[in-house]
Parts: C-alpha cells; structure tokens; sequence
C-alpha cells in the first residue's frame, strides 16, 4: 500500500515552493522602471530656444543628461524633425541613442542636442517654426516609461545674417595690438540686392585701438573697420573673414569690441555679433612689442664685428656637406608671441651649435627648417641663433633672408649669401717656347703652372686642348702641349686613357692649390696655341662634366695662353730651277730641278721675279718660326703673288 500521508506532504511542498518563488519574483516585478532627464552643468530645464537657424547650417548646442534606474530594456532617445544628437565626441546624427543599462541602471549620460533645419517633405524648403519634444523612452512592463524634453528654434523664411563664432578671444596683447589673427565667418540668406555690411566697434570702457578686419580670398585687401559683402541670387555664402587687433592697447588693461553683421532688416541666425577680447598685461610707459637681430662679435666667420648692422659673410661650401656657421643674437620685449625664425631652402637655423636633428648634408638632412625663440614673460633676452649653408646641389644664393617674425613687431630678415659651385684658375703664365726644331721626339723644358681650385670635392681632370681636326701637319688635331703632375710623367695626346692628368682637393678644405708641369711638344711646325682645361663635376650645377677652359686669375687677356713655335730642319741646298717669261707678259713660269740624288733641299721656295733690270733684295725676308705670308696669294707654294717691302719695292 502507499504511503499516502508522503504523498500529500510532497503535493503540499510543491505548492508551498511555488508560492515562495512567487514571493521572491513578485516585488521586482513590480517596482517600476524609470527613466530621468536633468540639466548639464551650464544648461537648463527645459532648453532655451535655439533661436534663428537657417537652412542647412546648425546651431550651437546644448546639453542634458538622462539615467534610468530599474530597467529591464535600452533606453532610446529620438530627435523631433529639425534636430540632431550625439553624446561624447561623436557626429550629431537625426538617428536615435539607444543606451544599454548594466544591471538594470543607466547612470547620467550627456546627450547633446542641437537644431539643424533642412528641407524635408513636411518642409519642402526647410523654414518656419520648430517646435517638439526630444523623447527618452525605455520599455516598461507591457507598456514605455518615457520623459521629454522641449525644443524650439526658428528658421527664417524673410533675410538674414549670421556669424560665427560668437566670440573672438585674443588673449595676451601688447600695445602695438594683437599677435595673431583670427578668424570668423559671415554670410547671409534672401538678402536680395542688399550687401552685408562687417563694422567693427569699441564696447565697454575701451576707447583705444581698434578691431580690423579683411578678406583674404580678395588678393592684397588691406585690413580696415568695415567691408561689404555683396549678395549673388539673394545668398553670401559662407565667407571666412580674418581679424586683428590694433594698438594703441594701454597698459595694464582689457581691450573689448565688436565685429557686427547687417544687411537692412534681415535678423540674426542665430547671431550677428562677434564679441572681441584681449588684455594687455604689460606694465610700461610703451608697451609696444619690439625686437633685434644683430651680428654678434663672437659671430665664428666674422670676428671683431660690432654687434648690430654687419651683415652675414657669404656662406661657401661643397654640395652636401655644411658650411661653417655663424651666429645673430635675438633681443626682445613685450612680445606676445614666440619669435618664429624660418631658414630658406639649404639653410638651416639652430638654437645650438650643433644643429641637432637637422643633419650635415647625407640622406635624411633638412634644410629650410623652422625653430621658435620662446618669449617667457614677454622678453627675449639676447638668444643666440646659428645658421649655416647645407646644399644639395651646387649652385648659388642671393638676395634670400633668415625670417624672423612675432606679431604686432615688426619683422625682421637677415639676408644670407652663399656658394658652392666651385672654382679653377691658373696663377701662372706660360712663357711661349721657340722656335723649336721638330723632331721625332722633342719636348721643351717643362714650365711650372699653378692651378687654385675651391669647393671641390671630386677629383678633378686637367687636359690640354686640341687643334682642329685635318690641320695642315695634324690631321688629327692632337693638343701640342704635354702636362704632368711630377715633371716625369707626361700625357699622352694620342692616347684618350693618358691625355689627362687628375688632381685631388683636400677633403677637408675641398682646395686644390698646385703646381703642373707643361711642356711644348709639337707634332708639327708652325705656331701653336693651346689653353689648360678642366673637366669635374663640382664648378658647373648645368651642364655637369663640361670640359671648359681654366682662366687665369692674372690680368691680360691672353694669360691663359699656352704658346709654342716649332720650325723644320734647315735646309742645306739650295733647289736649282729654272725661270721663263714670254715678251710682254705679266708672269713668269719657274720650274725646280732637284738631283733626286741629293737630299737637305727645302720644302718651300721663294723666287722674286721683277721687270726691272735692276733687283733690290726686300727687306721683308722670312725669318725663322715667323709665318710669312704673301700680300695677295696663299703661303706654302700655291700659285704666284705679288710683294711690296717697307720700301715700296714690288716684287
């Protein structure tokens, strides 16, 4: 049989189980879900109106904080039409904030709400009054727990203007006025023809200085009080204005004014005022910001200039390596801003000696850098700059400046100077040589030239030019001279391999200053002519590798000039011929009738043909290694010509 009295016991604790559950899940059932809304700090309850907005611009926001205690579900907040949320640094979206509660709570979180109308199918162009509710809303039972929370804000429909910001904080200003200048906007809607008028003002107890204004997008507009803004299609769009403050600012004082927008009736959306602030803090008589750039005479290339008005020495190095530096000292009062000092390109400025950061002209090196002298307290008290050359590429600087500026002072540039293309002279002058005897192998004493290079950094070659290709005597037009760098040595003109010599500057002061050795060798007789030339990388930036002429660094135009004669061996025998003239004419025909037997005749022949019975020797007779040209024919046997003496004698 069952045990009957267990069973009712188990069917009565079962109920009685159910019935302490039911107590325990009952009260939490029952307590209610809540959601709050209370005030930011710095705002109120409800919102104030948001005020005049135009279409598709936005106005300033405001803030509320919401919390919810008991929840069972997100709390969403949604914006009426015409508003827009965001919490934190987020966007403003039209979209809903959805919170999600840890254990039932939501502790106060800020939303931000602010009023941005825009067309939309209930308002095809965005205007009118907007009046609604921002709703907090979170499930609760079968039903929503939900708070609101007013706003309002009108968008125009008739003209209107606007600015923003709505204040223009300059902070610390001297009594030359402001160190910066900032910036605002203005435009304007369905103004028609009507041009917005930018005024600015005096407020308070200000009565000096004034707050200036201009266009930048107007090329070179001045700054000044007040300008105009004129209207296309009815709108100024919106247009960035710049702003400053001009002293005189008194000591010890708060400057305040104002930069107002109009345009006839049009309203302000939401607002049509600047409100403009700055203090001079400075204690003085004149306050006014000011400061000095001078040449110290510790400067490193310029020692023993008096401090202020020398200008910096040229600046000389190679490409990719630093010049050395010099030094300005910066001097300074009643500044409100730090002096921004600004290289130009292959320059750079340091506020040490060892330019750290910058580099020395390898990879990685920057020039036309920017540093700041800070001005603590308003004073500059004689900081040292260092400035040196680092270029790239050889070529040269004039005219360009070191920029020093601190607004309202005036600014200041240090006009810097520099090379670094180098240089090649010769410092000696060859003495011609001859007249020589050619030979198989003939080569003069050797004559010392001294060759000066500067802002070299590549070994550089030295060659002798050439003659013109087909010369008589050299057809292939090989240089007459010989060069050596230890007067054993020689080049070689025949040879391209050996028709040059190298020398190497100093790495560290990139100068070649050295002796050569030239020597005359000639190939064939005659006159002969030549000039040194170089060939590196380092004196030309465009075209590089040039072979170009070595000028001298000595006066005369021709002391560049390499000069040698060479003559043919001397005849021995005179070359018999034989002349004929027929009765009456003109000329004569000669014919040369050497023994092809014998040898030492000469090559070239004069024979004076005259009329008269009677022949005077000229006195105009060839002289060895002087060319002898005829009067009116060509030298070297070709044809007949006539000669005429100092004497007046023809022949």
């Amino acid at each position: 049989m069952k045990n009957k009295y267990l069973s009712v016991w188990a069917a009565r604790w079962q109920h009685l189980f159910g019935f302490f559950l039911l107590c325990l899940l009952l009260p939490a059932a029952l307590r209610a879900q809540s959601v709050t809304v209370q005030p930011a700090p710095g705002n109120t309850l409800p919102l104030q109106s948001f005020g005049n907005v135009p279409v598709n611009r936005t106005s300033v926001l405001q803030s509320f904080l919401v919390s919810g205690d008991n929840l069972t579900g997100n709390v969403t907040i949604a914006a009426p039409e015409g508003f827009q949320l965001r919490t934190g640094n987020n966007a403003f979206s039209t979209s809903n904030l959805v919170f999600s509660p840890a254990a039932g709570t939501l502790s106060a979180t800020a939303v931000d709400v602010r009023f941005a109308p825009v067309a939309s199918g209930t308002r095809p162009d965005g205007t009118g009054t907007y009046a609604a509710d921002v709703v907090v809303s979170t499930p609760s039972g079968g039903s929503t727990a939900s708070e609101t929370v007013a706003v309002a804000g009108t968008s125009p429909a008739g003209p209107y203007v606007f600015v923003d910001p709505a204040t223009l904080a300059f902070g610390s200003v001297s009594q030359s006025g402001s160190g910066q200048v900032l910036t605002f906007v203005v435009g304007g809607g369905n103004l028609g023809s009507t041009a917005i008028t930018v005024a600015t003002a005096l407020t308070g107890g200000t009565t000096s200085g004034n707050v200036q204004i201009r266009n930048p997008a107007v090329a070179n507009s001045p700054f000044t009080t007040s300008l105009t803004l004129t209207p296309v299609g009815g709108q100024v769009p919106e247009t960035t204005l710049e702003a400053r403050i001009v002293g005189p600012i008194p000591s010890k004082s708060n400057f305040t004014g104002t930069i107002t927008a109009t345009s006839g009736a049009a309203v302000a959306a939401p607002n049509n005022v600047v409100q403009v602030t700055a203090n001079n803090p400075f204690t003085g008589t004149n306050t006014s910001s000011t400061f000095t750039v001078s040449t110290p005479p510790s400067n490193p290339i310029t020692p023993g200039y008096p401090s202020g008005g020398q200008p910096l020495l040229p600046f000389n190095t190679v490409p990719e390596k630093a010049s050395a530096s010099q030094t300005l000292v910066v001097s300074g009062s009643f500044l409100v801003k730090d002096i921004a000092v600004k290289a130009p390109n292959n320059f750079q400025v340091s506020l040490d000696a060892a330019f750290t950061g910058l580099g020395s002209g390898g990879v990685g090196t920057i020039t036309g850098n920017s540093i700041a002298i800070a001005a603590v307290g308003g004073t500059v008290s004689n900081t040292t700059v260092y400035i040196r050359y680092v270029p790239l590429v050889a070529s040269t600087e004039s005219g360009t400046g070191i920029t020093f500026d601190s607004a309202p002072a005036t600014s200041i540039a240090a006009i810097v100077r520099a090379n670094s293309i180098g240089t090649i002279e010769s410092r000696t002058v060859y003495s011609p040589e001859g007249p020589l005897v050619i030979g198989s192998v003939v080569r003069t004493a050797p004559q010392l030239i001294r060759i000066h290079a500067e802002l070299l950094r590549s070994p550089t070659k030295i060659l002798v030019s050439g003659e013109s290709a087909g010369a008589l005597g050299n057809p292939n037009g090989y240089a007459q001279f010989q060069i050596s760098t230890d007067g054993v040595t020689y080049t070689d003109p025949t040879s391209p391999s050996t028709s040059f010599i190298q020398l190497t500057p100093d790495p560290v002061t990139n100068i070649i200053d050295q002796d050569i050795y030239v020597a005359y060798a000639p190939s064939r007789v005659g006159a002969a002519q030549a000039v040194l030339q170089y060939l590196t990388p380092d004196v030309t930036a465009s075209p590089a590798n040039t072979v170009t002429t070595i000028v001298s660094g000595l006066a005369g135009v021709d002391a560049n000039k390499l000069r040698g004669t060479a003559i043919d061996t001397e005849p021995t025998r005179d070359t018999p011929f034989t002349a004929a003239r027929t009765t009456g004419a003109a000329s004569a025909s000669i014919t040369f009738n050497p023994d092809s037997g014998l040898s030492g005749y000469g090559e070239f022949h004069i024979v004076l043909v005259s009329t008269s019975a009677t022949l005077v020797l000229p006195d105009v007779l060839p002289v060895d290694g002087t060319d002898y040209n005829a009067g009116n024919g060509a030298y070297q046997g070709v044809g007949q010509s006539t000669l005429q003496d100092t004497q007046g004698n023809k022949y």
